[in-house]
Parts: C-alpha cells; sequence; structure tokens
C-alpha cells in the first residue's frame, strides 16, 4: 500500500477500509480460485483489487439528521395507546 502513488490521507484512508485484507508486510493481499488457468486467475485478481482500492477511497456521505413527520409521529403515538389500552385489560378488574 504504501508504493502506491497516492496521498497519505488516501493511503491512511484505504489502510483503514482495507485493514483485514494488508498483512503485516502492507501488502494488499486477494486470492482467486475462480478458473483453473493461473493467468486468468491472475487477472481476475487484479480487476478486484483494483474495484477494492476504488471502492475503499470513495468517501461515504455524512448522514443527515431529519426530523420525523408530523404522521409518522401521530402513528407512533396511536399504537402506542392503542398498546396500553391493551395492557391495562390484561389487569384485575375493579373491586367494587
Amino acid at each position: 500500500v504504501n508504493l502506491l502513488p497516492f496521498s497519505d490521507e488516501d493511503k491512511e484512508m484505504m489502510i483503514f477500509n482495507l485493514s483485514n485484507r494488508i498483512n503485516s508486510n502492507g501488502e494488499l493481499v486477494i486470492h482467486s480460485s475462480s478458473t483453473r488457468s493461473q493467468t486468468q486467475n491472475r487477472e481476475a485478481a487484479e480487476e478486484r483489487g483494483c474495484i477494492l482500492i476504488l471502492s475503499a477511497l470513495k468517501r461515504k456521505r455524512k448522514r443527515r439528521a431529519t426530523k420525523p413527520t408530523r404522521n409518522s409521529k401521530e402513528r407512533r403515538i396511536g399504537s402506542k395507546k392503542i398498546r396500553s389500552g391493551i395492557k391495562k385489560l390484561r389487569g384485575k378488574p375493579p373491586v367494587e
């Protein structure tokens, strides 16, 4: 990973995102045995390596906090009222 021509920030991001695939020597390890041909397996591994590196460099969008809608609040409160009514009926009847 350290030999790749990327900025230090990109290298850190790759190391963080691909930490389970990088060995103690700092090498990205990819196995491929999908075909019987060694050359085809090597090409498949190289292609998958490119895909992994590109996906590791993509920045994830930050989550935008949103408020629940009025209708969703009303549905939640309504279902809670129904549930509480069911639970009230489970109790002993009032003594008269």
